[in-house]
């Protein structure tokens, strides 16, 4: 990035942190075979007001559907027993269940996964791993909601729009890194440790439990747990490696 780009940024900067939607509670069905995957979606939306129902296949997927009948389904692709593809094209032959928001989840992003995605009448497509900023996007387009946003009076704050561009930013500078955040906001050289640890060994979801517990700790510490936070349920493990290695080389 240019220099004129570093210098707009204020130091330091709040990311502007949604807690929430105006309006009626939302159900989300999510289906997905893999236990983490379906995690990081329900730990990523349930704090914002959505009720989350899960299954780990098409056919339990269906059967959730008929029963409680949710607003939107998040549905992986590749399933045992009945996948992503079957799943959505038995729900839209079902009169009660027609009007239900398909969105298909694939590791493929090929034009064939897209395509067959339109055919099985599904709404939408996203890629794994599942960015967090493209699937609350997403959500905002066809559930036509209206965020809430959490108030802030310290530094900047960064629009939803501005902080899908926040990792682009952060992966191409280490300069720009290292104004990011106040040395308030960091967690002692210990606790860096432990979590660049956890990331060497792939344990995302340990790094997303390991900065909420610092949270309760050292509610200072928000702006740099919150977004290794962001990191981890984008599945961004170098990232992370990288990331906290600049915070370290600090101590």
């Amino acid at each position: 990035l240019a220099e004129s780009q570093h210098n707009s940024l204020v130091n330091p900067v709040t990311l502007r942190q949604i807690v929430g939607y105006k309006g009626d509670r939302r159900t989300i069905l999510v289906v997905d075979d893999k236990d983490f995957n379906r995690t990081v979606i329900v730990d990523l939306l349930q704090p914002l007001g959505f009720i989350l129902l899960e299954a780990t296949q098409g056919q339990e997927g269906l059967e959730q559907a008929l029963k409680l009948k949710p607003d939107l389904i998040l549905a992986d692709l590749v399933m045992p027993v009945m996948d992503g593809f079957e799943m959505a094209r038995q729900i839209r032959l079902m009169p009660e269940l027609q009007h239900i928001i398909v969105i298909a989840i694939s590791a493929s992003v090929f034009e064939f996964d897209q395509r067959m995605s339109r055919e099985a009448h599904c709404n939408d497509f996203l890629p794994k791993p599942v960015q967090e900023t493209a699937l609350l996007a997403k959500l905002q387009s066809h559930l036509k909601l209206e965020w809430i946003y959490e108030q802030g009076d310290q530094g900047a704050s960064l629009s939803f729009k501005e902080m899908a561009d926040l990792p682009i930013l952060l992966s191409s500078s280490s300069k720009a890194w290292r104004n990011l955040l106040p040395p308030s906001s960091i967690p002692p050289k210990q606790e860096l440790d432990t979590l660049l640890d956890l990331a060497l060994m792939g344990d995302l979801k340990a790094v997303i439990e390991h900065t909420r517990w610092l949270e309760t700790l050292e509610p200072q510490w928000t702006p740099f747990t919150g977004y290794l936070q962001q990191l981890a349920k984008n599945f961004r493990g170098k990232q992370i490696i990288e990331f906290i290695k600049q915070y370290q080389a600090q101590e």
